[in-house]
């Protein structure tokens, strides 16, 4: 069984029983790694017996947060199809320990968001995914907490950010978004208004809270988060569905 969990990832705790003339637990430290359906797809090939890599760092379990689009329920196995922001996933698989009884009905549904932990193996020379557990009933705001953990994870991996260093405090408004200090090509723009929201925000905004609080049309939000990435100013997840600024 699973134990010890961060919800933001890092590692947890697996415990295994061997049966034999007693009972043996072995205790081991396992990495886990909130990521998008993007990243694992991506990840660079490896050898049957090692691990996955992303941002070329070793994975033993991958945490997705996910639409729910198909089931299919066996006496043996549970089948899912999948999708998030940035892919799909089809036949991802939960095995299940059958005593003959009925099938094991899932308490989740079509439509619905669940976090999927899945270990990998390689089969036939394909990664394939193994659910190892899933956690139904995730609300938007987990949807939003998880996408703040893959963007972390990435930059501190990738080094794209530098995560813990010591920042001057800047003094907020009392409406904390909207404080007067972007750059001079953004001033008196809709670019202004987003930077100081981010600003405001270390660890960066998704663009639906951006566009409910600036009260600016979603696509807007995101043409502007474009043009202000492709300028060097802000960061943005692989679905541009979060942004964070570089300053």
């Amino acid at each position: 069984m699973f134990s010890k969990m961060s919800q933001a990832g890092g590692f947890m705790e697996y415990s295994s029983n061997n049966e034999g003339n007693g009972s043996q637990v072995q205790n081991r430290k396992v990495s886990v790694r909130s990521v998008t359906i993007k990243q694992f797809q991506e990840a660079p090939d490896v050898s049957d017996d090692s691990p996955l890599l992303i941002d070329n760092a070793p994975v033993d379990i991958l945490r997705f947060v996910v639409i729910v689009r198909k089931i299919d329920v066996e006496a043996t196995k549970v089948t899912l199809s999948v999708q998030d922001t940035t892919g799909s996933l089809e036949n991802v698989r939960q095995w299940i320990n059958s005593d003959g009884g009925e099938p094991h009905e899932p308490n989740y549904s079509v439509g619905d968001y669940v976090a999927l932990y899945c270990s990998t193996r390689k089969y036939n020379e394909r990664r394939l995914l193994n659910i190892t557990r899933v956690d139904p009933e995730i609300s938007l705001s987990f949807v939003f907490f998880h996408q703040i953990c893959v963007l972390r994870e990435h930059w501190h991996y990738t080094g794209s950010k530098p995560l813990g260093a010591v920042q001057e405090p800047k003094p907020k408004a009392e409406s904390s978004l909207f404080v007067d200090d972007a750059p001079p090509e953004a001033k008196n723009s809709l670019s202004a208004r987003i930077l100081n929201a981010l600003k405001s925000e270390p660890d960066g905004l998704h663009v639906r809270f951006l566009s409910q609080n600036l009260g600016i049309d979603e696509l807007q939000i995101l043409q502007e988060c474009e043009s202000l990435n492709n300028a060097g100013l802000v960061y943005q997840t692989d679905d541009n569905t979060y942004a964070s600024s570089t300053t």
